[in-house]
């Protein structure tokens, strides 16, 4: 198995998070949240048509031997 001869980065961290870090005075609201308690539903008007025939429709149904 292959070693190593410098120690990787994670030994140089320091191994703990420093409690400045943690504190917290108020949580913002984010506007990305406020989503989460939409109402969702399924679309129920008209989808969209082709007009013209897909690529794979006009091609032959067959395979080269």
């Amino acid at each position: 198995m292959p070693v190593a001869c410098t120690p990787s980065w994670h030994d140089e961290q320091l191994p703990v998070t420093p409690s400045w870090l943690k504190l917290l005075i108020c949580q913002l609201l984010v506007l990305w949240q406020v989503s989460h308690g939409a109402l969702v539903s399924t679309w129920d008007g008209l989808l969209p048509v082709a007009i013209s025939p897909l690529w794979h429709t006009s091609q032959g149904s067959t395979t080269a031997a």
